[in-house]
């Protein structure tokens, strides 16, 4: 039950799942050039395998929320 002070944000409640260890993105960061290297990539697939490194980056940008009550702050 919250009261009229509390919060009602995601950043207050009880965490979720970890992340796991490794995505997919991770994998590319460490393997993509010696793939590309030794395996034919086509321009498509180059752009895809670019887009996959670059997602859950500041390079693709997102946006800053905050609670007015309690100052807390998510980055998306």
């Amino acid at each position: 039950m919250l009261t009229s002070s509390a919060c009602a944000h995601a950043g207050h409640r009880a965490p979720g799942p970890e992340r796991p260890q490794w995505e997919i993105a991770d994998i590319i960061r460490l393997s993509g050039d010696t793939y590309r290297q030794t395996h034919w990539v086509s321009p498509a697939q180059h752009r895809v395998l670019d887009a996959i490194v670059a997602c859950r980056t500041a390079q693709l940008g997102g946006h800053a929320e905050s609670c007015p009550r309690c100052g807390f702050e998510r980055y998306a």
